[in-house]
């Protein structure tokens, strides 16, 4: 499901599976389709293609919808 959603952001922001491939500092698309189909990413993956992206992972209160944490580049 992870995979889907980084896809789906991708598309959104105009960009391709395999741009990630220096992103995540990996060698080959076929690692980079494996870690997509076996759903692997880390936090610190996502941290890196939002970063990428432009965008941010926020953690926010359900209830009140006010944002909690936000995950960016300094977490790393």
């Amino acid at each position: 499901m992870v995979g889907k959603k980084i896809k789906a952001l991708l598309s959104l922001k105009d960009k391709k599976q395999g741009d990630l491939l220096d992103v995540l500092d990996m060698a080959s698309k076929q690692t980079l389709s494996n870690k997509f189909s076996l759903n692997r990413f880390t936090v610190q993956d996502l941290i890196k293609i939002c970063e990428f992206l432009g965008c941010d992972i926020d953690i926010k209160d359900k209830g009140t919808g006010k944002t909690l944490i936000v995950f960016d580049k300094e977490d790393l």
